[in-house]
C-alpha cells in the first residue's frame, strides 16, 4: 500500500500529552506522504483550531478529542472524530469538569508519592508541561527528570499503574452517554485500542453491548497491535457491524520509536476507513441540523 493510501487517525499533539503543535503534525504528515489524519488528543479542543487551520487545502483531516470512559468498572477510551468547528466550543465547555477531575487526581498522585519519599512536587510539573491538560504522561516526564525511572513506559507500568498503591484514577465518563454526547455534536464515536484493555473473551461480549449503545468504529489497525489482534480486530468490527478506524497513536518523542502513519514500523492504515467514517459523520451533522432537539436532549447528558 503506497503512503498516500494511507491516513493516520489517531495522533497527540503538545496541547495535551504529545511533544509536537498541531501545526508540526501537519507538517510532519505531509512529509510522510499522508493522505489524511486526525488529532485527537485527551479531553481538550485546545489544539484543534491550529490543526485545522495548518491543515486546510494542503490534507484531508478530522478533528477529534480522546475522552476516557467506563464501562462495567472498566476504563475504555473512546474517540469523537470529525467534530465540526462550530461544536469545539460546546465540546471544550463540556471538557473541563473532566480536567478539573483529572487535575484533582494527579495532586492526589504526587502527594502519595511524596509520602513514599519521591522528592517530587506538584508545582514542578506544572513549571515543566507546556501543556494545562495535564495527565499521567507529564508526572512520568517529571519522574525521569528527577532520577527514579529510565522512561514513561517505565513511570506508566511501576509507580503510575491503574492498580498499583500510588495513582488515584479520577471519576470517568458513562460509555453510552458519552457516545450520544458525541452523535449529538455532529461527529462518530470510536472505540480506541480495545485489544489493549479487554480480554479476547470480555471484547466479544462487550461489541454487541456496545453497538446497541450507538458505537460507530472501533480502531481495528493499531500500531500496539500485533497481526493476529489486527487480524482479529477487523473480523470482529465486521461481525459486529462497525466501521474501521486506526491509527498510531502518535505522541511525539513522548512515546519513543513510535512514527506517525508507520507506528512501529508496520502499521498502513487504508484511506478507505478515513472515508467511511467521514460519511457517516456526515449523517449525524444532517441529523443534528433537522433536530435541534436530538442536540438539545443528548449534549446535556455530560
Amino acid at each position: 500500500m503506497k503512503s498516500m493510501d494511507c491516513c493516520d487517525l489517531h495522533l497527540h499533539s503538545d496541547a495535551s500529552d504529545g511533544t509536537l503543535s498541531p501545526r508540526e503534525l501537519v507538517t510532519l504528515a505531509l512529509q510522510k506522504g499522508l493522505r489524511a489524519i486526525a488529532l485527537t488528543d485527551h479531553n481538550t479542543t485546545a489544539g484543534l483550531q491550529a490543526f485545522s487551520e495548518a491543515a486546510a487545502q494542503k490534507i484531508e483531516f478530522a478533528c477529534g478529542i480522546e475522552y476516557a470512559t467506563e464501562w462495567e468498572g472498566q476504563e475504555l477510551h473512546l474517540i469523537g472524530l470529525f467534530l465540526p468547528v462550530e461544536m469545539f466550543e460546546i465540546a471544550e465547555a463540556k471538557l473541563q469538569q473532566i480536567r478539573r477531575q483529572k487535575t484533582e487526581s494527579l495532586r492526589l498522585c504526587v502527594q502519595r508519592l511524596q509520602d513514599a519519599g519521591y522528592r517530587i512536587s506538584y508545582d514542578k510539573l506544572l513549571a515543566q508541561s507546556a501543556s494545562t491538560n495535564l495527565n499521567r504522561v507529564h508526572l512520568a516526564n517529571l519522574l525521569i527528570e528527577n532520577g527514579y525511572v529510565r522512561s514513561v513506559k517505565e513511570a506508566l507500568h511501576q509507580l503510575l499503574d491503574e492498580k498499583g498503591p500510588y495513582y488515584y484514577a479520577p471519576k470517568r465518563l458513562d460509555l453510552q452517554e458519552t457516545i450520544a454526547q458525541i452523535h449529538a455534536m455532529g461527529a462518530v464515536a470510536v472505540l480506541a485500542h480495545p485489544l489493549l484493555q479487554l480480554s479476547e473473551q470480555r471484547f466479544r461480549r462487550f461489541l454487541p453491548i456496545a453497538k446497541g449503545m450507538g458505537l460507530d468504529a472501533m480502531e481495528t489497525d493499531y500500531s500496539g497491535y500485533t497481526p493476529e489482534q489486527t487480524e482479529f480486530a477487523r473480523q470482529c468490527a465486521t461481525e459486529a457491524g462497525l466501521l474501521r478506524s486506526g491509527g498510531s497513536d502518535f505522541h511525539g518523542s513522548n512515546k519513543p520509536g513510535l512514527e506517525m502513519g508507520t507506528g512501529r514500523g508496520n502499521l498502513r492504515v487504508p484511506y478507505e476507513y478515513f472515508t467511511a467514517l467521514q460519511m457517516r459523520a456526515g449523517e449525524y451533522r444532517d441529523a443534528v441540523r433537522e433536530n435541534v432537539h436530538f442536540f438539545e436532549k443528548n449534549i446535556s447528558k455530560l
